[in-house]
């Protein structure tokens, strides 16, 4: 189905809430911030949606809770590398980013 930008429009007004009530590290900002990576990934739009899904990666592997230990996890990192692929950018991920992808 075609994206618009009213999901997009909606999704950050959601992380503009969800930052003042909740806090920059909390999961379920991590949670937008993936949410809305996919869909800049989804418009073409690679390189926001490279930096929401970094910023969901910082959050998600601060948390021992987290981190590499569910299928989120291993997705999210998934389309990091894609997505930094598709721009030239995956020699510029942090390293701890290429270790998990392996």
């Amino acid at each position: 189905f075609p994206v618009t930008i009213e999901p997009l429009n909606f999704l950050q007004k959601c992380l503009d809430i969800r930052l003042k009530t909740l806090g920059a590290e909390h999961p379920l900002v991590a949670t937008l911030y993936n949410d809305i990576g996919l869909i800049c990934k989804n418009t073409k739009e690679y390189e926001k949606a490279l930096n929401y899904f970094l910023h969901s990666a910082e959050i998600r592997y601060a948390d021992p809770n987290l981190g590499s230990n569910d299928k989120g996890s291993t997705d999210l990192i998934h389309n990091i590398v894609l997505v930094a692929k598709l721009i030239g950018k995956q020699k510029e991920l942090p390293e701890w980013i290429k270790f998990h992808n392996t």
